[in-house]
């Protein structure tokens, strides 16, 4: 480990000051300051309990929020888990879909455009009858093409067993890919997990439920042997009814925690999944680097990016967690996700692994009341404080 500083003069219009050689940074992409692999996050906290719903916010920070299409979704108390194992958020709403009920996203399903792509939620279904919980279109009388449809199999061997978790898609000729069922049923009136993970052409269904017996289990995996995706510009939760339009199968019950991911997830990386506890990891593995520092009129603080570098022959499992020990006095980490032993740390986004040889950086803003010196000693971490 190594302490970075530069000097800061008394008075400061704009200054950019080297603090170590730069190298080649990856791009962070729209949500520098959340976690970078997660697309969209709808956890339904708004509540309160009872209140109808007037439109789906996005918690990832990257302002996907979602429009009330029909009905009224309504927030319930009703929950999966108190407090979320993979991220330690506490869960105090979900949300009650009737067969009335609808809510529309103006962007791409990302199984559509990713080559790697996840989906998990929490599901209670309370009726037994088949419900496509994500119609992927959003175009009013589409018809049954040019979308993936996720959903509750009816109580009929087809797809799959009885009230199983299953996913297809039409392509814009009507022409189906089944892409798998679980081999277990969802139970009624209780809650399940549900992971469906899109790696190339493969298609995986991971359950956690009283069936499985609490445990993620891997229940349906599929190829796609001739792959032909829809190209809807939309999705919706529960939507089937105007786009197609058809009256079968909406989904009545509660839904929780839909993330949507742009990476193929592993389970140690689910919602349902605690968190790897984080591990210092050894200066012989990874190094760290810091660009220039600009001064910003606006937020007032001194901008940049600190970047590490698997310098290892392995590859280091994430996420990663930089601590900025033996900060300065009077230097203030402003944009930290949070503090650890007392020192402030930044989550590295987008990085759920680095290969030997892969970078991944963060963007840092300091506050310095004193103009000194900024003196920190990085210390990286993999897994979650």
């Amino acid at each position: 480990m190594r302490t970075i500083g530069v000097s800061l003069p008394a008075v400061v219009a704009l200054v950019i000051v080297a603090l170590a050689p730069t190298q080649p940074l990856v791009n962070i992409g729209r949500a520098a300051q959340t976690d970078g692999d997660t697309i969209a996050y709808y956890r339904f906290e708004t509540g309160p309990a009872g209140a109808v719903a007037t439109s789906i916010t996005d918690s990832s920070g990257n302002n996907l929020d979602g429009t009330i299409l029909f009905g009224g979704p309504i927030y319930s108390p009703n929950v999966p888990v108190m407090q979320i194992p993979q991220t330690g958020q506490v869960d105090s709403f979900s949300m009650s879909f009737g067969f009335g009920d609808a809510a529309s996203f103006d962007y791409e399903f990302p199984f559509q455009t990713l080559t790697n792509a996840t989906l998990e939620l929490w599901l209670n279904p309370n009726v037994n009858t088949e419900g496509d919980f994500l119609w992927t279109t959003n175009t009013v009388d589409s018809g049954d093409a040019n979308r993936f449809n996720i959903y509750v199999n009816p109580n009929v061997v087809t797809d799959g067993p009885p009230y199983s978790a299953c996913i297809d898609y039409r392509e814009i000729n009507e022409t189906r890919h089944v892409l798998g069922c679980s081999n277990v049923s969802l139970p009624r009136n209780e809650w399940s997990y549900v992971a469906y993970v899109k790696q190339g052409d493969a298609y995986s269904i991971y359950v956690n439920s009283s069936v499985t017996g609490s445990v993620t289990t891997l229940t349906s995996q599929v190829v796609d042997s001739a792959p032909n995706l829809p190209t809807s510009t939309g999705w919706t939760i529960n939507g089937r009814p105007v786009m197609q339009p058809s009256s079968c199968c909406q989904y009545a019950g509660l839904l929780d925690e839909i993330r949507l991911s742009s990476t193929a997830l592993t389970p140690s990386q689910f919602l349902v999944s605690a968190a790897t506890p984080a591990t210092p990891i050894p200066p012989s593995q990874v190094a760290t680097t810091a660009s220039g520092l600009a001064y910003s009129r606006v937020s007032k603080t001194f901008d940049g990016t600190v970047t590490i570098t698997n310098i290892s022959t392995s590859t280091l499992s994430g996420p990663f967690q930089i601590v900025f020990t033996s900060l300065t006095s009077g230097v203030l980490l402003a944009n930290a996700t949070g503090t650890f032993n007392g020192s402030s740390y930044l989550t590295v986004p987008g990085a759920s692994s680095l290969a030997p040889g892969a970078t991944a950086s963060v963007a840092v803003q300091f506050t310095n009341s004193t103009n000194a010196t900024i003196n920190f000693t990085p210390v990286v971490y993999q897994g979650s404080f």
